[in-house]
């Protein structure tokens, strides 16, 4: 790039030139001229217009000859009119107009601290900006609580040995085993720019001793919430997914997509370079064009990343373009992460954009992530004061009472309850350790809970119900997909 002039004037830059009595339209300058432009000339103090005038080298030629009485003033300035490349890397911001038009062939060799003002978009022609200064796009990422921020069940679950876990919001972890047990942590190891990652410590190893055998963890969706990705039609999304890993274990490692709906699956590998290093990782999967996702509040796509597979899931070829699932495609090559006691996993910063370029993460506020957790699950009680709910008995041994949830749930949760539950009357109270979902208003946000193992209650009385046991006491209400 570019530009005429600009530069900071010394004195040393500057000459002048004066005549007196002089009848000749010809004059000898005392420096060598680059243009017109570089002169300021004024006779009798009233400037010249530049067409009055000429300049080749250090000769000045004037329009119309002085007269005698006539006073010649030239001003000359260096530099002024030439063109000057400026230093690599010295233009910023202020020195290009809002209105100037990039060309094309320009816009590829922009580094990538280079920045534009996205108000002013028009006028970059064509050309691919660099990724990390993309424009913010709202709500991009699919995965809910990517940034490993909410835990609202507890922060720690030790002596896992099977079954489907949840530590981390929305972070299911499942395990089939014939040997090993595990912690999850909701860890605060993480990488720069964030604050918290899932978190799988190793107690006893896993040797994958049967078929079926391996770890995974994986979030599900909602049809409703997907059908923008237009899959099952011509103009499928593509789907690029970005998360940041640390391992022991390196190797290789497998991430899938499941359609629920279709059973339909690809899956991608990547590799895990260095042990217990964060490192960042990008896998974008192609729009499928076959198979269109039910609109409703059920599971319908998976994000299922392996961290140790037995031979039902790797005995065949990775299945990296979308097919029917076969399971046996499903994570062929995957390293078993999980084989010693010194291994760690840890993840965060997972996204899912539609596209094909990962671009930078989407973080929320804690408040903003939790209400969508919330969907999915709440709990009630275990602190150290009261919860207080108005009920009503029916019968000597019965009660319900509503509970106004946070946010609404996904569906009518299932209910699990810990400690006691207390009425108080005006004829006094009656314990239970036993409840159940009465019912659900996802219109107004309410669940009725109700008990029948009571006792000495006055039918169709007011009661006001409370948690007893300070935090043994919760009640857990589960809409997990």
């Amino acid at each position: 790039m570019s530009y005429i002039g600009a530069k900071e004037l010394k004195a040393s830059d500057i000459r002048r030139f004066d005549v007196t009595g002089s009848t000749s339209a010809t004059h000898t300058l005392t420096w060598s001229a680059p243009t017109e432009q570089s002169l300021i000339v004024t006779i009798n103090g009233v400037k010249q217009h530049e067409d009055a005038y000429s300049v080749s080298g250090t000769t000045l030629t004037l329009t119309s000859a002085l007269v005698s009485t006539d006073k010649l003033e030239v001003i000359g300035i260096n530099d002024i009119g030439t063109t000057i490349t400026p230093a690599e890397g010295s233009v910023t911001n202020d020195h290009i107009s809002t209105s100037a038009a990039i060309a094309t062939s320009k816009i590829s060799g922009l580094a990538t601290s280079a920045t534009t003002d996205t108000t002013n978009a028009s006028n970059i022609s064509s050309g691919t900006l660099p990724v990390d200064r993309v424009p913010y796009v709202r709500g991009k990422n699919l995965i809910i609580n990517g940034a490993m921020q909410v835990a609202q069940r507890n922060s720690t679950q030790t002596g896992i040995t099977g079954a489907a876990q949840f530590v981390i919001d929305r972070m299911r972890t499942s395990f089939t085993l014939g040997t090993g047990a595990y912690t999850l942590n909701h860890s605060t190891d993480a990488p720069e720019g964030f604050a918290n990652s899932y978190h799988i410590d190793v107690t006893t190893a896993m040797t994958l001793g049967g078929a079926n055998d391996g770890c995974g963890m994986l979030q599900q969706f909602e049809g409703q919430n997907l059908q923008h990705l237009k899959k099952g039609t011509s103009n499928a999304e593509d789907l690029t997914l970005s998360f940041w890993i640390k391992s022991t274990k390196t190797g290789t490692y497998i991430v899938e997509l499941y359609d629920n709906d279709n059973t339909r699956q690809i899956a991608k590998s990547y590799t895990v370079n260095s042990s217990d290093t964060w490192e960042k990782k990008e896998l974008t999967f192609p729009g499928d064009t076959t198979g269109s996702l039910d609109n409703d509040n059920q599971s319908s796509l998976w994000v299922n990343f392996f961290f140790a597979a037995g031979t039902t899931y790797t005995s065949g070829t990775l299945n990296t373009s979308w097919a029917s699932h076969v399971n046996a495609n499903r994570a062929v090559g995957q390293v078993n992460a999980l084989d010693s006691t010194s291994n760690n996993i840890y993840v965060t910063g997972i996204q899912l954009e539609v596209g094909d370029v990962a671009t930078p993460f989407e973080h929320e506020t804690y408040g903003e992530t939790l209400a969508k957790c919330q969907r999915y699950y709440q709990s009630f009680g275990g602190g150290s004061t009261y919860d207080n709910y108005a009920g009503r008995s029916y019968g000597t041994g019965s009660a319900f009472w509503s509970v106004p949830l946070s946010v609404p749930l996904r569906t009518s949760p299932t209910l699990t309850f810990s400690g006691t539950l207390r009425l108080f009357g005006s004829s006094g109270f009656s314990d239970s350790t036993s409840l159940s979902v009465y019912g659900y208003d996802s219109g107004r946000g309410l669940i009725t809970i109700n008990s029948t193992a009571f006792s000495g209650l006055t039918d169709n009385r007011s009661y006001n119900a409370s948690y007893i046991g300070g935090t043994a006491a919760v009640m857990k209400l589960d809409a997990e997909l």
